[in-house]
């Protein structure tokens, strides 16, 4: 490939949407994210008093565009713009709705449509009347020639959605917490932290926590309440697997761990001391012990064993769905728990860039409606139980009752249009996020620059605001001072350099290891209290919104390349191999000995679109001197970071992730590729710094509080950040009539979209 400009050396990538987070996650949202969300809402039965069963299920769901209402009079057009509703002062909604479908006894089902009111709708999203509109046309229906959309308009006000840090997804983690010891007088501060996140969306956090007493737990949440269940207990329950059985799939590759081996046959016998002995036994107990806590959404016809199935399907690594693959992964946070608390491993800290990822807008939107049609339903049960103990005689469900019974559940689509002007998120679950407030920002046009940083802005959280600790505020990787250069030459020539630095620099080892550059701009953050937890997204960062579109082609890929899978048992002992997991699934094992070479050989075909080309190929060796826990970590889920680079062995484009980063040596510029040593090279000097940053002419000659200083006053400053003043209401926009061209900018000023408003 030749450079798209030889002055500059910017090599052709695709060109990142900036409102593109935003939009394309809204996109799941109306597409397959709420086909998924429907066929995973399990059904909801219940009994009458004459011993009739009902049961109610959700088939389908939609969303409309936005019109105006049938008595709005005569009108050439009934599609409702965005422009219309600012000049209005009124809100950009469609209206929603969803199918029900209803049986009595499994008898001939009925279906009902219900109106669940309007929600606001994000411009230029799909339901949009203005996406796919050329620039031609967007001004002649009144609006922006530049239209990059991403905001809701409520009451005739713009406001966005933050983008959110959240935990990396379906990944255990390993680290330490002092709450945790905090517990119980036998929880230690150590565990094994993995948060499950189905097609949906929906997350739940599972931790396997270590107790002093040498013994294992499992963590789950039921309704925002914290359970604890032995390990063994637990893996019981999910297989129908003799004690040998259970031993050997978790002592697999750690034979020789004398402590691993002796705390499982301790925790085996613990569970014969309570009379515990097979599968259905397990079940059973665990089912007994949680039925009352299932009693609105769970029949009371259910056995004991029908409670523990429904209990690990929806509160147990609900990212997987079939029991044994949930038991393989949990064999194997088992077997990192224990290489954590032998020092074979190191603490993963979740303030690392590499082990995070992005909670978008349209995501939490599609949890939120979950939500509110799994009360729709709940509110219908309990309209029939009323009026059946009203009733006398044999009195029997008719349609009229599921109609009136629906029409009288609390309005989604109010709620919708008042998380979105308050920015206060009235949930029972939470939705996963860790806050309820401060979820939206007024998206105030003042000028262009301010627009683009409201749409790559994210937030760690309103929960770090108030912490004394500076972990969550800084920027990891201050690999970019000597700390950095020490282990770049320890890498580049010794042969395990990095784990000496790691043993020399045990202290700082989240900071060595840790390079984050290219995702988060280290100079656009905010001054005061926001420092460090307001940041804004590099200029070629992307936000997963999609999905491969074969994910079997992976799979066939890994083992055409040699992985024995995970039910096959591999032609050398597990010790010699390594753990192969894609997504938080645990597909199967290669040789260590063979591990690099098959890493190269699948980045070579990620390259060449053989696989998805977001796949994040995470080899983490097996260390002297400790380090990650060692395997191959495969990733094409939603929400991760990622950025392009340039392959050097293949000179092709290649998107790598946050965490894969880790494990690659990146050239700034081709003067400084070693042979043997660097494995890629950047598209541009200047990937590091956001759209606003890359703005900062000589950013290099000036102190770094100088850049941070010029990314905020640029968002102040007069300019032009619209041309249809007619159709504007705010009272806070400049209108510059004179506009002057700076005497120095950069090749950003010049190729992005800042001279255009």
């Amino acid at each position: 490939m030749k450079p798209m400009c030889r002055r500059h050396r910017i090599w052709p990538i695709e060109v990142v949407s900036l409102s593109a987070p935003h939009v394309d996650s809204f996109n799941f949202f109306l597409g397959k994210g709420l086909q998924e969300a429907v066929a995973d809402i399990p059904p909801l039965e219940f009994s009458l008093k004459n011993d009739k069963r009902v049961k109610i299920v959700v088939t389908g769901a939609t969303v409309g565009k936005p019109r105006l209402p049938p008595g709005a009079g005569q009108a050439k057009d009934y599609n409702l713009y965005p422009k219309e509703c600012v000049e209005r002062k009124s809100s950009y909604i469609a209206p929603v709705s969803v199918d029900i479908e209803w049986n009595v006894d499994d008898g001939e089902p009925f279906t009902h449509r219900q109106s669940l009111g309007e929600i606001p709708i994000m411009v230029m999203s799909n339901n949009c009347h203005l996406s796919g509109l050329s620039p031609k046309q967007l001004v002649e229906r009144g609006e922006l020639v530049n239209e990059t959309g991403g905001y809701f308009i409520i009451n005739g006000s713009c406001r966005v959605l933050r983008l959110l840090m959240s935990n990396r997804r379906n990944f255990p983690v390993a680290l330490t917490r002092d709450s945790w010891r905090r517990r119980d007088s036998r929880f230690t501060e150590k565990g094994v932290m993995m948060r499950c996140v189905k097609d949906d969306q929906v997350s739940c956090i599972n931790v396997l926590h270590y107790l002093n007493t040498g013994e294992a737990k499992l963590e789950f949440v039921l309704h925002r309440e914290m359970f604890f269940i032995p390990l063994v207990m637990c893996l019981k329950a999910l297989m129908d697997y003799t004690d040998r059985q259970i031993y050997h799939s978790l002592i697999q590759g750690r034979e020789k761990d004398t402590y691993f081996s002796e705390q499982i046959k301790a925790m085996l016998g613990r569970l014969q001391d309570e009379d515990i002995y097979s599968h259905q036994m397990c079940k059973e107990y665990i089912g007994k012990s949680f039925r009352h806590r299932f009693t609105q959404i769970l029949p009371e016809w259910y056995t004991d064993a029908e409670v523990c199935s429904y209990l690990i399907k929806y509160h147990v690594l609900i990212h997987l769905k079939t029991h044994k693959e949930k038991f393989d992964i949990l064999c194997l946070m088992a077997r990192k728990l224990y290489a954590f608390v032998g020092g074979e491993c190191k603490i993963e800290s979740v303030d690392s860039l590499s082990m995070q990822e992005v909670t978008l807008g349209g995501h939490t939107y599609l949890q939120y409606l979950r939500e509110k049609m799994v009360d729709l339903m709940i509110s219908i049960k309990w309209f029939l139980q009323v009026k059946d103990k009203k009733e006398t005689g044999n009195w029997v469900v008719h349609e009229h009752d599921i109609k009136r019974a629906a029409s009288k559940a609390k309005a989604t689509g109010s709620a919708f249009q008042s998380f979105i002007a308050s920015g206060a998120l009235q949930s029972k679950t939470g939705c996963g996020l860790m806050q309820p407030t401060g979820l939206t920002v007024v998206f105030d046009h003042l000028n262009r620059m301010r627009d683009l940083s409201h749409l790559r802005a994210i937030h760690r959280g309103a929960f770090f605001v108030d912490m004394k600790t500076v972990e969550p505020r800084r920027l990891t990787g201050e690999a970019w001072g000597e700390i950095s250069t020490i282990a770049t030459h320890f890498m580049s020539h010794y042969q395990d350099g990095l784990g000496v630095i790691q043993t020399l620099f045990s202290d700082e080892i989240d900071t060595i290891i840790d390079f984050s550059s290219g995702f988060i701009c280290p100079v656009h953050t905010p001054d005061g209290a926001p420092c460090g937890l307001l940041n804004h997204l590099a200029k070629n960062c992307v936000v997963l919104n999609e999905v491969p579109e074969n994910p079997q082609a992976l799979c066939q890929a890994l083992t055409r390349l040699g992985m024995t899978p995970v039910h096959s048992t591999p032609p050398v002992p597990h010790a010699q191999c390594l753990e192969v997991v894609l997504d938080g699934s645990l597909l199967g094992f290669i040789r260590k000995s063979e591990a690099q070479k098959f890493a190269n050989e699948l980045r070579v075909m990620k390259t060449r679109g053989e696989i998805f080309k977001y796949t994040e190929i995470v080899l983490i060796p097996e260390r002297k001197y400790g380090g990650q826990y060692p395997g191959l970590f495969l990733g094409t889920g939603l929400s991760r970071m990622m950025r392009p680079v340039i392959n050097l062995e293949t000179r092709t484009i290649e998107y790598i992730g946050t965490l894969e980063q880790l494990y690659l040596t990146v050239a700034v510029s081709p003067e400084e590729i070693e042979e043997g040593v660097h494995t890629h090279l950047e598209v541009d000097k200047t990937a590091i710094f956001s759209n606003i940053g890359k703005l900062v002419p000589f950013s290099d000659c000036n102190p770094i509080p100088r850049n941070m200083y010029q990314c905020q006053m640029g968002k102040q400053t007069m300019g032009t950040p619209f041309h249809n003043y007619s159709a504007q209401t705010t009272n806070k926009a400049y209108r510059l009539q004179y506009p002057q061209y700076p005497a120095t900018s950069g090749i950003q000023h010049v190729g992005g979209p800042v001279d255009a408003g």
